[in-house]
């Protein structure tokens, strides 16, 4: 059985076809942030979540996910997540460092 991932908010779709092969995922289908009470609807029965910088992952958040094994952020930073809260669970936490170098080279 595949895991069962929260993304909540639409990836590129090439990232997210590479991703239907490994996990079985929720998409949020508005182009909004979602808020947390969304997040709790739908994070319960979660191993995974990616978020994004506009998503505050709290202890709440972390606390109200039972089966979480990891939280990536596909974001170069990660501030907007209780990476304390993260490591007390043992749940890692990634993010997508370097990915704007080139962008911000360029732009410069």
């Amino acid at each position: 059985m595949k895991p069962k991932v929260l993304m909540t908010r639409r990836l590129p779709a090439s990232a997210i076809e590479r991703l239907w092969k490994y996990v079985k995922l929720d998409i949020n289908p508005e182009d909004m942030i979602m808020t947390k009470t969304d997040i709790f609807d739908k994070i319960e029965d979660k191993d995974g979540l990616i978020c994004q910088l506009t998503d505050n992952v709290d202890n709440e958040i972390i606390d109200h996910a039972p089966r979480l094994k990891i939280i990536a952020d596909y974001a170069v930073g990660f501030n907007n997540i209780d990476v304390a809260a993260a490591t007390r669970r043992r749940i890692p936490v990634t993010n997508t460092p370097g990915v704007l170098t080139d962008t911000t080279a360029d732009l410069t």
